[in-house]
C-alpha cells in the first residue's frame, strides 16, 4: 500500500516566520497555490495510484487538498488526527521570539521530551498521526503539516523525536511511504519546484 504524505503549500505565516500550529488564520499564498498545482500535475503525470485524499482540517491544508482534488479527481476526507502540533502559547509568535524563550533549548535539542506551553507533547503528536496511518487500507494521499510529518519520518527511520528538525519538511514536499504488514518504509522524498518557502525555519 502506498501512502503519500504532503505538507501544505506556503502560507503568509510561513513567509513571515510566525508559529501556526493549531491556529487557523492563514490560507495559501499565491506561491503556495502554485506549489501545490505543480505537485498535483506531477502526481498525475507519475500516475501514482492514490484512491483518496485525507487532509488536516486546517485552512491551509484544506486549500491544498482542494487543489489536489480538482486536478486528480479524488474525494477529500478530513481528519483531526492530521492537525499540526498544538503549540499553545507559542502560536502567533515570531520565530525570533521563540528563539529567545527559556524553554527553547529543550525544544531545539530534546524535542522528544518537549511539551509546548499550553499545548501538546511531541510524543502525543507522533502517536495520533501513527494511529491514523494504522487504519488506512488503500493507497492514499495525506495532506498534513511539518511536525506531524516529521514525527512519522523519525519513527520510520528509527530516530528519536530529538531529530525532528533534521527532517526539514518543507512546503509542498511529498514523501512516499510503503505500508506492508503494518511495517513502513520510506520510498522517496519528492519536490517539484526549486523555491522553498521557509528555508531552514525551526517552527513550522
Amino acid at each position: 500500500m502506498l501512502i503519500g504524505m504532503l505538507r501544505h503549500g506556503e502560507t503568509e505565516a510561513n513567509r513571515r516566520e510566525i508559529v501556526q500550529g493549531r491556529s487557523d488564520l492563514y490560507g495559501l499564498t499565491r506561491e503556495g497555490e502554485s506549489q501545490i498545482i505543480q505537485v498535483a500535475n506531477r502526481v498525475a503525470e507519475m500516475k501514482l495510484p492514490f484512491k483518496k485524499i485525507y487532509s488536516s482540517p486546517a485552512r491551509r491544508a484544506k486549500e491544498t487538498a482542494a487543489i489536489l482534488s480538482s486536478v486528480l479527481g479524488l474525494d477529500v476526507e478530513y481528519s483531526e488526527a492530521l492537525w499540526e502540533m498544538d503549540f499553545g502559547d507559542l502560536e502567533g509568535l515570531s520565530y525570533s521570539e521563540v528563539y529567545k524563550r527559556q524553554d527553547f533549548p529543550v525544544m531545539e535539542k530534546n524535542f522528544s521530551r518537549y511539551r509546548a506551553p499550553g499545548g501538546e507533547h511531541a510524543q502525543e503528536v507522533q502517536q495520533r498521526v501513527l494511529s491514523f496511518l494504522e487504519i488506512l487500507n488503500e493507497d492514499v494521499l495525506v495532506v498534513s503539516h511539518a511536525i506531524a510529518i516529521a514525527s512519522v519520518l523519525c519513527w520510520i527511520k528509527g530516530l528519536s523525536l530529538d531529530y525532528v528538525w533534521n527532517q526539514s519538511v518543507r512546503n509542498g514536499h511529498l514523501y512516499l511511504i510503503e505500508k506492508k504488514d503494518r511495517e513502513y518504509r520510506l520510498l522517496d522524498e519528492l519536490t517539484f519546484f526549486s523555491k522553498d518557502a521557509d528555508g531552514n525555519s525551526l517552527v513550522k
